[in-house]
C-alpha cells in the first residue's frame, strides 16, 4: 500500500541554532484517492534531545557521520510525531497501517521545490516505538519532486550497466584504492550473474573518459567517488590523479544523452543540494532519469562493495528496486546509522518506480508446477491455503502494482499511434519484401519505402517495425516509435511530438535542444505518409533539414519513411562520420499469384464456393496484385452478392475506362 505525502505552501521562519525553521502544509493521499491536509511545524532549531543536544546539532553530526544510534532513534520518533501532529494526518496514517497489517508501506514523499533545506532532513530515520521503519522493511521511502510526471522504468536482462570509480590523491584523510576496486569487482560479478551487460569498469575515472564511456548508452550508471560537504559536486581524477570537479549539470547532460534510467551515486554528500548548483538527484530526475540513489551524509568506503552487491542481487531476485535499496541498507548494522544516509529518489505515483522483468518470469515459473502462490510471490497477505486458481485471480487484481508483469509491446509493439494490423494481411504475400527491408534496416540508417497509393507501404512498415520491436537488439535499437505525418501535418508538429518523446519540457520546436536531448538514444522512427509534407516545397525543405540533422547528430537513430514521393537531397555535412546514404526501396505489386488469391480471400473475410473459385481467380488476375484494389474488388463483389463473374466484369470495365497504366513501379 502507498501513501503520497505532498508538501504545499512553505512559510519560512528565521534560522535558529543552525536550523532554518519553517511551517509546511502536508497533504497525505492513499491509493483510493482519499486525502487529508495539515500544517506541520519544522521549528526544530531549539528542540533538545535527551542527550541535551539540539536537533540542529544532531543533523550536523548525522551529515558528518558521527551520530549515535540512540540519538538517531529519538530523532526519528520525534520526526514521525511532528509529521503526524495534525489529527487528520495521524488518522490517515493509522488507517493505512491498519489496512496494511504487517505488510510494507510505501511512502512517496514529494519534497518542496522552494525549500532545499528540507531535502536534507533524513526522513529515512522515521521511527516508531518498534524501531526504524525504513530499516526493518516496514516502509519504503521514495523521495520525489513536484511537477514531475510518473516515470516507472523496467530493467531487463541485456541492459547495460556502467561501473566507474574515482579516488583522487591528495585528499585528507587519504583513502586506499582497495575499497573502490572491491566495489567494481563485486558489483560487476553480481550484475553479470543477473544478466546485465557490464563492460570493463572505468577505474580512476576522469570527466573525458566518463563522457566517452557514456556515449555508448547505458541503462544503469554507478559511480563511487568523493563528494563535497556543500553538495552539487563530485570529485573525479585528472591524468596525474589530482582532483577534478564534476558538477551537477555536466553529469545530468551526459546521462540524459546516454538514455540512462537509473543512477547510483556512492559518494559522501552526493545527494545534498548546493546553493547555486542544485542537487544531483533533482537535476537527474528533471533530465529524464527514472530513479537516483544518492547519499546525504558521510559514506564509509568499505561498505559500498557489499551494499551495491546486495542491491543488485535483491533486484534480480525480487524485481523491486525499492525493496533492493532497503536491503542494501541492511548490509550495515542498525546501530551504524550510516545506513540512513542512502536516499532513494524516483518519479512514481503509487507504482513501483524501477523493476526487473526477469523476476516476474521467475515468479510465474515457480507458481506453475505446484500452484502455491505464497511460495511464488512471498507476500505475507496470502495464506498457504491459497492455491493456483485463487492465486491467478489475486495476481490479476494486483497487476496495477506490478508494472513489470505488463509488457504493452506484446500487443502493440509500436504504440497506440501505429495503425492496427489489417484483417486482410497475409504474411506470405510480402515475406520477400519484408526480408529485404529488414536487411536494409540492419545496414542503413535511413530507408524510404516508395510506391503508388494503396500498394502496401504502411502495412510493410508496420510489420517491419513490429518485427524489429520484438528483436530490437538485432537492429541496435532499444525501441520503435510510429509517427503519422498525415495526421501531424507539419514538420513543426513533428518536432513537438519528438520533443515529448525525448522527455523535453519545452516542446516548442527548438531543434538544437531536441538533438541534444536525443543524444545517444537508440531507436527506430517510422515516419508514415511523408508525401503529405513533401507536396509543399516549404515543408519538404523543413523535413529534409530535420532528417539531415538527426542523421548527422544522433548516430543511433534509424529512420524508416513511407512516401509516394522521394525525399529531396539531404543537406548533411557530417561531423561524426561519412554522409549517410538515403536508400529508396520501391514497394511493388504482389507478383505471387497464390499469395494474391489468399489476400483476396482474406480481404473478403468469407469462403468462396468451388464453382466461383475459377472466376474469382480471373478477377484477382486483373487486380494487378495491388492490395487496395483487392479491397475495392471485394467490396464490389459484396454489392454484387458475391458473384465473381459479375464483379470481374465490373472491375475490368472500370480498368478499361481508366486507360492503360503500369503494373509496376520501377526504381529510380
Amino acid at each position: 500500500m502507498s501513501l503520497l505525502i505532498e508538501t504545499g505552501e512553505t512559510i519560512d521562519g528565521h534560522p535558529r541554532n543552525g536550523f532554518r525553521e519553517s511551517r509546511v502544509t502536508l497533504r497525505v493521499t492513499d491509493q483510493s484517492g482519499t486525502s487529508s491536509r495539515g500544517r506541520v511545524s519544522m521549528d526544530w532549531g531549539g528542540e533538545t534531545l535527551n542527550t541535551h543536544r539540539t536537533v540542529a546539532q544532531f543533523l550536523d553530526d548525522f551529515w558528518s557521520g558521527s551520530t549515535s544510534h540512540n540519538e538517531a532513534l529519538e530523532f526519528g520518533q520525534s520526526l514521525l510525531r511532528r509529521l503526524l501532529e495534525p489529527k487528520l494526518l495521524a488518522d490517515s496514517w493509522n488507517n493505512a497501517r491498519q489496512r496494511l497489517g504487517e505488510g510494507r508501506l510505501r511512502l512517496e514523499f514529494v519534497l518542496p521545490a522552494d525549500n532545499p533545506d528540507l531535502w536534507e532532513v533524513p526522513f529515512e530515520l522515521l521511527a516508531d516505538e518498534h524501531g526504524f521503519l525504513c530499516y526493518d522493511g516496514r516502509a519504503a521511502l521514495i523521495r520525489c519532486f513536484p511537477k514531475l510526471d510518473a516515470k516507472p522504468a523496467e530493467l531487463q536482462r541485456g541492459h547495460r550497466l556502467l561501473i566507474a570509480w574515482a579516488n583522487p590523491k591528495g585528499l585528507e584523510p587519504p583513502v586506499d584504492d582497495e575499497p573502490f576496486k572491491a566495489y567494481a569487482r563485486l558489483f560487476s560479478e553480481e550484475a553479470r550473474n543477473g544478466g546485465f551487460e557490464v563492460p570493463e569498469p572505468l577505474a580512476q575515472a576522469g570527466p573525458n573518459g566518463l563522457r566517452t564511456k557514456l556515449q555508448a548508452g547505458v541503462e544503469v550508471f554507478s559511480l563511487m567517488a568523493h563528494g563535497q560537504p556543500s553538495g552539487g559536486r563530485l570529485l573525479l581524477e585528472a591524468e596525474d590523479r589530482s582532483a577534478v570537479e564534476l558538477e551537477v549539470g555536466s553529469l545530468a547532460a551526459d546521462l540524459s544523452a546516454a538514455r540512462t534510467k537509473v543512477a547510483l551515486l556512492w559518494a559522501c554528500h552526493g545527494g545534498r543540494a548546493h546553493r547555486d548548483l542544485g542537487s544531483f538527484a533533482h537535476r537527474l530526475l528533471h533530465r529524464g532519469l527514472a530513479a537516483v540513489v544518492a547519499t546525504h551524509g558521510a559514506l564509509r568506503a568499505k561498505s559500498v562493495a557489499s551494499a551495491s552487491q546486495m542491491l543488485f542481487g535483491s533486484l534480480v531476485r525480487q524485481g523491486d528496486f525499492e525493496q533492493a535499496v532497503n536491503e542494501a541498507r541492511q548490509t550495515l548494522q542498525e546501530s551504524d546509522v550510516h545506513w540512513a544516509a542512502l536516499a532513494y529518489y524516483a518519479r512514481p505515483r503509487f507504482e513501483r518506480s524501477v523493476t526487473f522483468a526477469q523476476a516476474a518470469k521467475e515468479m510465474i515459473k515457480s507458481l506453475m508446477p505446484q500452484g502455491d502462490f505464497e511460495q511464488a510471490v512471498n507476500e505475507p497477505r496470502f495464506e498457504r491455503s491459497v492455491t493456483f486458481a485463487q492465486a491467478a485471480k489475486e495476481m490479476i487484481k494486483s497487476l496495477k502494482t506490478m508494472p513489470w508483469l505488463v509488457e504493452p509491446r506484446v500487443k502493440r509493439p509500436l504504440g497506440e499511434d501505429a495503425p492496427p494490423r489489417p484483417a486482410y494481411w497475409v504474411d506470405s504475400s510480402r515475406e520477400r519484401e519484408l526480408a529485404e527491408i529488414l536487411t536494409l534496416l540492419r545496414e542503413r540508417r535511413l530507408v524510404t519505402l516508395l510506391g503508388m497509393p494503396g500498394v502496401g507501404k504502411t502495412e510493410l512498415a508496420r510489420e517491419a517495425g513490429e518485427r524489429i520491436a520484438r528483436s530490437s537488439s538485432d537492429y541496435q535499437v532499444d525501441s520503435v516509435h510510429w509517427f503519422s505525418l498525415d495526421e501531424l501535418g507539419t514538420t513543426a508538429r513533428l518536432l513537438a511530438r519528438l520533443a515529448r518523446w525525448a522527455n523535453l519540457e519545452d516542446t516548442t520546436g527548438d531543434e538544437s535542444k531536441l538533438l541534444k536531448a536525443i543524444g545517444a538514444r537508440r531507436a527506430l522512427w517510422v515516419l508514415d505518409n511523408a508525401e503529405d509534407l513533401l507536396r509543399e516545397p516549404h515543408e519538404a525543405s523543413a523535413l529534409a533539414t530535420l532528417l539531415s540533422k538527426v542523421v548527422d547528430r544522433c548516430p543511433r537513430i534509424r529512420l524508416l519513411l513511407t512516401s509516394q514521393r522521394s525525399l529531396p537531397a539531404l543537406p548533411v555535412s557530417s561531423k561524426i562520420g561519412p554522409v549517410v546514404e538515403v536508400v529508396e526501396y520501391v514497394v511493388q505489386r504482389i507478383e505471387n499469384e497464390h499469395a494474391c488469391f489468399e489476400l483476396f480471400r482474406a480481404t473478403c473475410a468469407s469462403s468462396l464456393a468451388e464453382e466461383h473459385e475459377t472466376k474469382a481467380r480471373a478477377l484477382v488476375e486483373i487486380l494487378y496484385g495491388h492490395p487496395s484494389l483487392h479491397h475495392v474488388g471485394c467490396r464490389t463483389g459484396t454489392r454484387a452478392r458475391c458473384q465473381p463473374q459479375r464483379t470481374a466484369a465490373t472491375v475490368h470495365g472500370r480498368v478499361r475506362q481508366a486507360g492503360p497504366g503500369p503494373r509496376n513501379i520501377r526504381g529510380r
